[in-house]
């Protein structure tokens, strides 16, 4: 098996930087999908395009999903 080199991506600058260095995937958090309230984190475009800028090259986009207990 071999290990996936995974960075965080607070913006899509972040996801072309993590990619352009080497990671086999990057993981962001959406819109109301995080714990983060005073994130300026991304929206659902801004996801899409980080998207398919990962399918473009081949990486994986995980998008992060916090629960609330």
């Amino acid at each position: 098996m071999k290990a996936e080199l995974l960075a965080p991506a607070g913006s899509l600058e972040c996801v072309e930087t993590a990619l352009y260095f080497g990671a086999d995937a990057v993981y962001c958090g959406g819109p109301m999908l995080q714990l983060r309230a005073e994130s300026t984190t991304f929206g659902f475009d801004e996801l899409k395009a980080a998207a398919a800028l990962c399918r473009e090259k081949g990486k994986k986009l995980y998008v992060t999903v916090n629960c609330f207990a």
